[in-house]
């Protein structure tokens, strides 16, 4: 299916917020079969997947190689989750 013009959208906001603008390390933007956008963060220590969506609330995905810590939930279950994959991800000085 064709994208949401919408999901470019948010996922264009997203990306470039204060939040994830500086980080060390940036997100592939994959599209979806259903016409959805995911963002992904792949390191040695972090994979972040996150997935706006029209239908329901986002989606996050979070595995810690160093903790073994796995989390898959709605975005607004985890903002914890979320702070911690962004500690790691890192920020450029």
């Amino acid at each position: 299916l064709p994208i949401d013009p919408s999901l470019i959208e948010t996922v264009f906001k997203f990306v470039s917020s204060d939040l994830v603008r500086d980080l060390k390390f940036k997100p592939e933007i994959v599209p979806t079969i259903d016409g959805g956008l995911t963002m992904e963060w792949h390191t040695d220590a972090v994979d972040l997947i996150i997935e706006p969506s029209t239908e329901s609330e986002a989606s996050l995905y979070y595995r810690d190689s160093e903790s073994n810590e796995e989390v898959e939930a709605p975005l607004s279950d985890c903002f914890d989750v979320l702070g911690r994959a962004i500690v790691k991800l890192g920020y450029r000085r």
